[in-house]
């Protein structure tokens, strides 16, 4: 009977490792995608035109109509 000689591979190949950290990373990105807090949409409002818009100019306006930020908290 003839004697088959079996040698272990040393070194093992790395591709698929990255192969299955893109795969990893792909879904994390996607359930992320799907399951993330979204950010609120903004609403068109309609706008009427109602006269002098001098009215509006800075030395006319009071303080208190001055906004800082266009979000609510």
């Amino acid at each position: 009977m003839a004697e088959i000689k079996v040698e272990k591979k040393d070194k093992s190949s790395i591709w698929p490792w990255i192969i299955g950290i893109i795969v990893l990373l792909g879904i994390i990105w996607f359930l992320i995608e799907a399951f993330g807090e979204e950010e609120p949409a903004l609403e068109e409002v309609e706008v009427e035109e109602v006269g002098d818009a001098s009215l509006f100019q800075p030395e006319h306006s009071p303080q208190a109509l001055v906004i800082d930020s266009f979000y609510e908290v």
